[in-house]
Order: C-alpha cells, then sequence, then structure tokens
C-alpha cells in the first residue's frame, strides 16, 4: 500500500492508496472548508470517521459507501436550523405550560 497527497478536484487527499483508489487511512480536504479524517475502501469513507463540516458541525462514526452508516455521533454546533428548533422547542413547552 502506498501513501501519497493528491490534489482531487480541488479537493486535497492525504493518506494509503492501493490499486489506485483511497484506501486505508487518510485525510480529505475540500475547497468549501469540510474535512473528513478516517478510513477508505475503493475511493469511498468506509469504517470509522470524522467528518467536520466547514461550520462547525462534526460527525463522528462509522461510515460505509460514504455514508454515515451505524454507530456514531453528531454534534451541531454552529447550525442556524438547529438553533431555531431549539428555540421554538423551548417556546412551545412554555405556552403548553
Amino acid at each position: 500500500m502506498a501513501r501519497a497527497s493528491t490534489l482531487w478536484l480541488m479537493e486535497l487527499y492525504d493518506g494509503d492508496f492501493k490499486g489506485g483508489k483511497r484506501n486505508g487511512k487518510g485525510k480529505l480536504m475540500c475547497a468549501n472548508g469540510d474535512v473528513y479524517d478516517g478510513d477508505w475502501r475503493d475511493d469511498k469513507r468506509n469504517g470509522k470517521g470524522k467528518y467536520t463540516w466547514a461550520d462547525g458541525d462534526v460527525y463522528d462514526g462509522e461510515w460505509r459507501d460514504d455514508n454515515q452508516h451505524g454507530n456514531g455521533k453528531r454534534k451541531m454546533l454552529r447550525s442556524t436550523a438547529n438553533v431555531l428548533q431549539m428555540r421554538d422547542l423551548i417556546q412551545l413547552k412554555r405556552s403548553r405550560n
């Protein structure tokens, strides 16, 4: 298995390759600021890994075929939608009391 850094369509991948594909451990840094650091198989996120969005949200857990799958935790730090939902939930509880 080889290790290399490759610029991939405005994305930077630093990690293991096998058969010309991302395989093993690696870190992908996207042009928009998102970062994935974890396991790869056949050019897809597979196994355990951490995905950090540019806005600070994080998913740390299991992946299968480039999708969040299995056990994992999602932290939504700066998501406007999440803040609005929490505010609406608090207001709803207060109005019911």
